[in-house]
């Protein structure tokens, strides 16, 4: 029988994980972890500055978003918009990757799945408990690593994503994601529509309207004007036209 090459093992120890709430407007920092964190977004938003090749760089998620911090990175934490809910998972990696992204979303919704699992094993007492949480904590990583090495034609629409999830107070226009991506703009737009089924403009108002409506749940309080302002949307009765045609909701509806 021919011998089997044995493939790298991800050297994880899980050594606490819970979820994490936070009232509206909170800042935390600057904080330092001393080993990889995990931040698994439920509902509202999170935002963190931190230092990277010389350079001062911004996070920005929301829900179904999950942020992998480095061992040791300082950052400067706050959830500007509304409460935040999420799950945080602490992990000693013994051979971490370098160079990954700091943010990735969850396409599949398996990390959440992997987090929920893990939270529950964390209530139980079993011999093999420490082991099994271990290989879930592992398993969101190796999910996480999956993300972000899709190559080739399908890593196009998670460039584009994260760019306009980091972007969304922004003005975003075809030119600036072809430009973002490197391609020619006609054939960028084919492109994306051909793999996604969207246009990329079309993605941009699902965004704007996913993260607008995570943050109407995490305070209902809030005004529609306010939440376009902060998803780039021109005013608040666009917002609320948006989200009836793509959900069939009122703002009303939502924050019930």
């Amino acid at each position: 029988m021919p011998s089997i090459a044995r493939a790298p093992r991800l050297r994880t120890v899980c050594h606490d994980a819970h979820v994490f709430i936070a009232p509206d407007h909170v800042v935390h920092g600057p904080t330092q972890v001393p080993t990889q964190q995990l931040i698994v977004m439920l509902s509202g938003s999170y935002s963190a500055t931190w230092q990277h090749k010389g350079k001062t760089e911004r996070v920005d998620a929301s829900a179904g978003d999950v942020v992998l911090w480095p061992a040791g990175v300082y950052r400067m934490e706050s959830n500007p918009q509304g409460s935040m809910r999420c799950i945080v998972v602490y992990i000693r990696w013994a051979d971490p990757i370098a160079g990954l992204p700091v943010l990735r979303h969850d396409d599949h919704r398996v990390i959440r799945a992997l987090a929920d699992r893990l939270l529950r094993l964390t209530d139980t007492r079993t011999p093999r408990q420490q082991a099994l949480i271990n290989t879930y904590s592992a398993a969101m990583l190796a999910e996480y690593i999956s993300l972000c090495g899709e190559a080739g034609e399908h890593h196009l629409p998670h460039q584009v994503g994260q760019y306009i999830r980091a972007h969304l107070r922004k003005r975003i226009t075809l030119d600036t994601l072809a430009r973002h991506v490197g391609l020619e703009k006609h054939y960028f737009g084919r492109r994306y529509r051909e793999l996604t089924g969207v246009t990329p403009m079309d993605a941009v108002r699902r965004l704007r309207i996913d993260r607008a409506v995570s943050i109407i749940r995490g305070a209902p309080g809030i005004p529609l004007k306010s939440v376009a302002d902060r998803v780039g949307i021109a005013n608040g009765n666009l917002l609320s036209r948006w989200i009836k045609k793509q959900l069939n909701l009122t703002a009303t509806d939502i924050r019930r």
